[in-house]
Protein backbone atom coordinates (compact mmCIF):
# COMPACT_ATOMS: atom_id res chain seq x y z
CA UNK A 1 0.00 0.00 0.00
CA UNK A 2 0.98 3.38 -0.82
CA UNK A 3 1.42 6.55 1.58
CA UNK A 4 -1.17 7.97 -0.93
CA UNK A 5 -3.55 4.95 -0.06
CA UNK A 6 -2.85 4.44 3.38
CA UNK A 7 -4.12 8.55 4.01
CA UNK A 8 -7.12 7.36 2.03
CA UNK A 9 -8.18 4.45 4.04
CA UNK A 10 -7.45 6.45 7.28
CA UNK A 11 -9.52 9.14 6.30
CA UNK A 12 -12.30 6.86 5.50
CA UNK A 13 -11.54 4.99 8.47
CA UNK A 14 -12.37 8.11 10.64
CA UNK A 15 -15.25 9.44 8.20
CA UNK A 16 -17.05 6.06 9.04
CA UNK A 17 -16.45 6.60 12.76
CA UNK A 18 -17.38 10.11 12.43
CA UNK A 19 -20.82 8.95 10.79
CA UNK A 20 -21.61 6.49 13.43
CA UNK A 21 -21.31 8.97 15.86
CA UNK A 22 -23.83 10.62 13.56
CA UNK A 23 -26.41 8.01 13.98
CA UNK A 24 -25.62 7.83 17.84
CA UNK A 25 -26.35 11.52 17.79
CA UNK A 26 -29.71 11.28 15.89
CA UNK A 27 -30.68 8.42 18.29
CA UNK A 28 -30.11 10.63 21.18
CA UNK A 29 -31.79 13.22 19.46
CA UNK A 30 -34.65 11.05 18.98
CA UNK A 31 -35.00 9.59 22.34
CA UNK A 32 -34.34 13.42 23.90
CA UNK A 33 -36.40 15.54 21.94
CA UNK A 34 -39.74 15.18 22.84
CA UNK A 35 -39.58 14.88 26.63
CA UNK A 36 -37.71 18.52 26.62
CA UNK A 37 -39.64 21.63 27.36
CA UNK A 38 -36.94 23.97 24.86
CA UNK A 39 -36.28 23.13 21.12
CA UNK A 40 -32.86 21.17 20.96
CA UNK A 41 -30.90 20.53 18.17
CA UNK A 42 -29.27 17.48 17.45
CA UNK A 43 -25.43 19.62 17.98
CA UNK A 44 -26.93 20.71 21.11
CA UNK A 45 -27.28 17.30 22.53
CA UNK A 46 -23.34 15.73 21.06
CA UNK A 47 -21.32 17.64 19.63
CA UNK A 48 -18.83 16.41 16.96
CA UNK A 49 -15.69 16.87 15.64
CA UNK A 50 -17.22 17.50 12.24
CA UNK A 51 -19.81 20.49 13.04
CA UNK A 52 -18.92 23.49 12.18
CA UNK A 53 -19.16 26.67 13.89
CA UNK A 54 -20.68 29.71 12.29
CA UNK A 55 -18.28 32.53 13.25
CA UNK A 56 -20.39 36.38 13.61
CA UNK A 57 -19.87 39.51 11.15
CA UNK A 58 -17.66 42.02 12.38
CA UNK A 59 -19.47 45.67 12.83
CA UNK A 60 -17.68 48.40 10.83
CA UNK A 61 -16.19 49.77 13.67
CA UNK A 62 -14.77 46.58 14.66
CA UNK A 63 -13.44 45.87 11.33
CA UNK A 64 -11.19 49.45 11.35
CA UNK A 65 -10.15 49.14 14.45
CA UNK A 66 -8.34 45.24 13.63
CA UNK A 67 -7.16 46.91 10.59
CA UNK A 68 -5.50 49.94 12.15
CA UNK A 69 -3.88 47.52 14.88
CA UNK A 70 -2.46 45.17 11.54
CA UNK A 71 -0.88 47.87 9.44
CA UNK A 72 0.50 49.30 12.84
CA UNK A 73 2.09 46.09 13.91
CA UNK A 74 3.02 45.70 10.18
CA UNK A 75 5.16 49.38 10.12
CA UNK A 76 6.96 48.12 13.62
CA UNK A 77 8.25 44.75 12.01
Amino acid sequence: MTFAQLHFFIAGVKERELEQWRHTRMIMWSAIAPNSKKKLRPEQILKLPGDVKKGRELSADEYNALKSKWYSKAGKA
